[in-house]
Formats: C-alpha cells, sequence, structure tokens
C-alpha cells in the first residue's frame, strides 16, 4: 500500500531552488499519485507522465491548467469534508500565468502553497494508513478518527 505523506512547503521551495527544479517534477508526480489515491482519478484524468509530456510541448502553458486543476482538487476534497478553507484555483492561476514572466520561479510558490493544503487535509481527514501489528508486519488499512 502507497503512504500519504506530509511534507514541508518550505523544503518543496529550497528543494526545488537546490535541485534546480528537478524536486518539483518529483512533487508533482507523488501528488498525483497520493490524489489518485484518496480520490480515484488524478487532477486532469490523465496519468502525470501524459500531464509532464503535454507541459513539455507546451513550454509550461498545459502546466498552470494542471495547477488549477490540483487545487480545484483539493478544494473539492475539502469540501467533501466538511473542512473550512478557501479555494485556492484562482490565486494559483494568477501566479502561475504570472510564472512565465518570472522563469516560471512563482511556480514554485504554488506548489508550496498546495502543499500546504493537502498538509492541512492530511491532518483532518482520516486517510488509509499501513500499521503493523504485535510481531506480525502485516498490512491493514485503517481509518484513524481525526478528532481523537
Amino acid at each position: 500500500m502507497y503512504e500519504i505523506e506530509k511534507r514541508s512547503p518550505l523544503n518543496v521551495i529550497l528543494l526545488t531552488i537546490i535541485t534546480c527544479g528537478f524536486y518539483l517534477i518529483y512533487w508533482y508526480y507523488k501528488i498525483y499519485q497520493e490524489l489518485k489515491l484518496y480520490t480515484g482519478k488524478t487532477p486532469t484524468n490523465n496519468p502525470f507522465w501524459l500531464d509532464f509530456l503535454i507541459n513539455l510541448i507546451t513550454c509550461g502553458l498545459w502546466g498552470i491548467y494542471v495547477d488549477y486543476k490540483i487545487s480545484k482538487q483539493l478544494h473539492e476534497i475539502r469540501l467533501q469534508n466538511n473542512l473550512k478553507g478557501e479555494d485556492s484555483s484562482l490565486i494559483v492561476l494568477i501566479l502561475d500565468s504570472f510564472s512565465i514572466f518570472t522563469l516560471h520561479l512563482l511556480w514554485i510558490l504554488t506548489s508550496a502553497i498546495q502543499q500546504d493544503e493537502w498538509n492541512q487535509i492530511l491532518e483532518n481527514v482520516a486517510i488509509p494508513i499501513q500499521q503493523n501489528t504485535d510481531s506480525n508486519t502485516k498490512r491493514e488499512d485503517s481509518f484513524p478518527n481525526p478528532y481523537e
């Protein structure tokens, strides 16, 4: 079973800068996996590799749409679980649109915003987790109560 993990938004920014953007590719891959695991679908309903390829072909324009869809999917998860929080899709859309003029540096910021939003959801929503039982190390799905 794949485990959903919380990541520091600051680490997303720093690791992306340190790795000259390569970490951001990894981050998108992970967020795609995690959102698909949680909702059963990716933000665009395409596999990660296809969206990545389209993004390369369109010189980043498709990425604006992808980020918008990620924010929309995160907001839908919030609504389904009665969690407070604003829809970040408009601010992400604006930042990503201007990122074209900043060598895509604002893209790092939108990913950090989305990671922070995902972390808040993970803190408040029951997510299947891996558990060890006694001396047996078998995998079980359980749904912890987030209010305990």
